[in-house]
């Protein structure tokens, strides 16, 4: 099933490059898999090799099927922000942003 998706992955860091490897070895072509990231040139990093980057936010998401979110809490806003309105409304949206709870009492 997921050789059929289109996945986006917004930031392309330590976990969204972890994540796109394991897509690729279970068979996703790169063609479906696209990514950018809020640091200029992050999203080159390492995938000319390995999937289709993409220079901004808002082409990476766009077409999706699924949008992964894999940044950090401080870029969130910005990030939301850019995706306000871009993705398809049958688009499932994933978010493994790191997260610190406080508990108020």
């Amino acid at each position: 099933m997921l050789e059929s998706l289109r996945i986006a992955f917004v930031g392309s860091g330590a976990m969204g490059e972890a994540m796109i490897k394991g897509l690729l070895a279970r068979r996703v072509t790169p063609e479906h898999i696209t990514a950018s990231d809020p640091v200029a040139g992050g999203a080159n990093r390492f995938m000319p090799t390995s999937a289709c980057a993409r220079p901004t936010t808002s082409a990476a998401v766009r077409t999706a099927d699924v949008a992964v979110l894999c940044v950090k809490p401080q870029v969130a806003g910005k990030v939301m922000a850019a995706l306000h309105g871009l993705l398809q409304p049958s688009a499932l949206a994933l978010s493994i942003m790191a997260a610190a709870c406080r508990l108020r009492r």
